[in-house]
């Protein structure tokens, strides 16, 4: 575990799955398409592959890493301030009623105690960034995309932000930001973000996928289930937070 020993503890939130059903960049995707920078055959792609994820019936990182790739070559060469306007009006029209209620509850709960909230997800930070703004949470740490000349390119600024990677710069962030990762508190639904929730203090599994469960009962990590009782899968879970 590293970080800034002895400094505040902080909170990490990923956001896919953890704090919405689904992909946050799905409607972001649509949004493209409406306006021409996508083709239909790949929007009808991403439709199937939200209701994909949304069930789990397969690999989730494949589904994201999919509509990441559409979405950057959707922007290629477009102004950074245009498609900041078109993703805060999706943002706010799509994404923020499609996040759950009990997820609001406890970001609330989290500020209101003085600890500063982070999304850390594998989302573009651009657009993580809107959406952090919108919750009230302090800032984003997501994937980079690389802008020159005030436009995009379509290329990353390094590697996407999962896994591993997400890790490793939350616990850059960590240092700069003078946050004590041993008191800090990390909330996922995803066994990929393993090394994110042993990097902190506090490490809780939200909506956890079957594997995450398993881990989290074997570990002793609470569990938290932020989805309304109607959309819960049926699935063993260990203790409830």
């Amino acid at each position: 575990m590293d970080g800034s020993p002895g400094g505040r503890g902080a909170v990490f939130f990923d956001l896919d799955g953890t704090l919405l059903p689904g992909s946050s960049l799905f409607p972001l995707a649509r949004e493209l398409r409406r306006r021409g920078l996508i083709r239909l055959r790949d929007l009808a792609r991403v439709g199937a592959d939200q209701a994909w994820f949304r069930w789990g019936r397969t690999e989730r990182e494949e589904l994201v890493e999919r509509a990441r790739a559409m979405t950057l070559a959707a922007v290629r060469g477009r102004s950074r301030d245009a498609m900041l306007e078109v993703a805060r009006a999706v943002v706010q029209d799509e994404v923020l009623p499609r996040v759950y209620a009990r997820a609001v509850q406890l970001i609330k709960i989290h500020r209101l105690a003085g600890r500063p909230v982070y999304l850390a997800t594998s989302s573009p930070e651009d657009y993580a960034a809107i959406i952090a703004d919108e919750l009230g949470i302090d800032g984003a740490i997501g994937t980079l995309a690389e802008v020159r000349d005030g436009r995009y390119t379509g290329r990353l600024v390094g590697s996407l932000n999962r896994g591993l990677e997400k890790a490793s710069r939350v616990t850059a962030f960590a240092r700069e930001q003078g946050v004590d990762l041993s008191r800090s508190v990390a909330f996922t639904d995803s066994v990929s973000d393993l090394p994110l929730l042993h990097a902190v203090g506090e490490p809780v599994a939200v909506n956890p996928d079957r594997t995450l469960a398993i881990v989290a009962r074997r570990m002793g990590w609470p569990v938290l289930d932020l989805r309304p009782a109607a959309g819960r899968q049926r699935v063993r879970r260990p203790s409830v937070a």
